[in-house]
């Protein structure tokens, strides 16, 4: 395994493995609580999460403004496309939440 590894994962590799390998000092099994680890986990996790919900959400309004202009200017081919239209899309965007 140990061939594998770069020389820095080399010595990654050696260091944990002499200081995680039991010895002779090392009688009874004790937790290492490590302050804080929790909080940052979390926070990772909210924003990642919060990314993806944003992402869906970005889509979905996308979607329904390129549904308003297909539908609003294929039926009009003649139709000149004023600042209304703009308007139009504000007003349904608001109304559909």
């Amino acid at each position: 395994m140990s061939s594998r590894l770069s020389s820095i994962g080399q010595y990654l590799y050696d260091h944990l493995r002499t200081n995680v390998a039991p010895s002779s000092n090392y009688k009874d099994n004790r937790t290492i609580n490590v302050g804080g680890v929790g909080t940052v986990v979390s926070a990772a996790y909210e924003q990642l999460r919060n990314a993806a919900e944003y992402t869906q959400e970005h889509l979905l309004r996308q979607r329904a403004i390129r549904r308003f202009y297909s539908r609003n200017l294929s039926f009009g081919v003649e139709k000149e496309i004023d600042k209304a239209i703009g308007e139009e899309l504000v007003i349904e965007l608001t109304q559909a939440g």
